[in-house]
């Protein structure tokens, strides 16, 4: 100290001031740092309010009681990836230029709005669709911005424990929506389906409120940083180009990119066919067909918890191909209906595992700064990409049925991850684990 008051008097700089600044700087970073740190229990809170499913729980099952066939819910599907693809690098270029925190909000309070829309009208397939726009315009807003955001906060807490935290988001979520389900199709046979709608609002809305209280993280300048200020412009296009530079010309982003892509359609799919298979089956009431979405969403939550506690200790690609298979063998099995349970639990654990796996590569392997942009952009891709293949699949179902339509996209995708696992280097990219 005393040599530092030499220096400072030499620089005839105030050595009071400099202490009392100093001091103030170091009070501002530990204020910030807790204030980050806070952000944790409030992704939790967050993840809670927004997962209230009352409705969306029972959708598919709700638009075959409306009479609406499995070609007119996928069109209900089409309107949301389109916009998706429309929306997606837009809205995650603006939450790299302007605010993750601020994009987010937005989306949260759209959420939560976009339910008492519904509610002006709820037995017409338009109101459906621009339902589905809504949600789509509230997707895009926080898709990448979220991950970005959560993934930068524990950039400065630690990074070591993301995998967990994520883990834990996804479970409370998950969990959360299972509860919520079986509440949502109590109250959808005993008052009705509007209730559930009006309360699944209100948790969007209380979500939005959560998410004002975060502080938002500084973020790693990248090597795409200028000194000078660029036109809005300007600063748009380079980060498009940028973001599909960094998913297309890196071979160890490529194969996440697509296959993200591959494990999207599937869910989509399964997502689809999982009520009316049920329903098939005899159980035809909202409050039974809950039961078993509340079940999925069980199967899920545990496997992200279960994957995030582990998955540093094995090594990542061997996870993957354990849960691809868990992906593409319930397909198979589906034509068994005495199989139905344990093969969608087979296949919902690898959908709650394998989120957490690639999350974690993904945003390991991508700068900070167009992090938004960049996952924004790999969402745009597998909204396109089911977008083209949703309606076909639509038809084949109608055409065939859940069953048959099930063992043929499950051979198709065995090929295809067959395909991704033989490519050359991909072991690179995958963390070897402790062990």
């Amino acid at each position: 100290m005393e040599n530092i008051s030499i220096i400072l008097r030499q620089l005839d700089i105030n050595e009071d001031y400099f202490i009392l600044t100093w001091n103030s700087d170091n009070n501002n970073k530990a204020l910030t740092k807790k204030g980050i740190t806070n952000n944790v229990w409030k992704f939790y809170l967050s993840a809670f309010f927004g997962s209230w499913s009352f409705a969306t729980g029972i959708l598919i099952f709700h638009y075959r009681e409306l009479g609406f066939s499995f070609a007119q819910i996928l069109g209900i599907a089409v309107v949301y990836e389109v916009l998706n693809f429309i929306l997606e690098i837009p809205t995650g270029v603006l939450a790299d230029l302007w605010s993750c925190k601020k994009t987010v909000m937005i989306g949260y309070f759209i959420s939560g709005i976009s339910f008492f829309i519904v509610l002006i009208n709820p037995n017409t397939y338009i109101i459906y669709i621009i339902w589905s726009a809504l949600s789509a315009v509230c997707t895009t807003l926080n898709s990448g911005s979220v991950s970005a955001f959560t993934y930068d906060t524990m950039q400065e807490i630690n990074p070591e424990k993301y995998p967990r935290v994520l883990s834990r988001i996804s479970a409370i979520s998950l969990t959360t929506q299972a509860i919520t389900i079986i509440i949502g199709g109590l109250l959808s046979d005993r008052i009705g389906f509007n209730t559930a709608l009006l309360i699944s609002g209100i948790g969007g809305l209380l979500q939005a409120l959560v998410f004002t209280m975060t502080i938002e993280p500084t973020k790693i300048k990248d090597t795409i940083s200028v000194i000078v200020k660029e036109p809005i412009i300007q600063q748009f296009v380079e980060k498009v180009k940028f973001s599909f530079s960094v998913l297309f010309n890196k071979s160890e982003v490529r194969f996440l990119l697509f296959y993200g892509v591959l494990v999207f359609i599937l869910s989509e799919f399964v997502g689809v066919i999982f009520q009316p298979y049920f329903s098939d089956m005899g159980y035809s009431t909202n409050s039974q067909i809950a039961l078993f979405s509340a079940g999925s969403l069980i199967v899920m939550a545990l496997s992200s918890l279960i994957v995030g506690k582990v998955k540093n200790r094995f090594n990542e690609g061997y996870l993957l191909l354990i849960l691809s298979a868990c992906l593409c063998l319930p397909l198979l099995l589906l034509k068994f209906t005495f199989l139905g349970v344990p093969v969608f639990i087979m296949f919902f654990f690898a959908i709650g595992g394998g989120g957490i796996v690639l999350s974690d590569i993904m945003n390991r392997l991508i700068p900070s700064e167009s992090r938004a942009t960049i996952l924004s952009a790999q969402n745009q891709i597998g909204s396109i990409s089911y977008s083209i293949v949703a309606v076909l699949i639509g038809l084949f179902i109608d055409q065939v049925g859940i069953k048959i339509s099930a063992l043929f996209i499950g051979l198709g995708s065995i090929l295809i991850f067959l395909l991704l696992f033989s490519r050359k280097n991909i072991k690179a990219i995958f963390y070897e684990g402790s062990n």
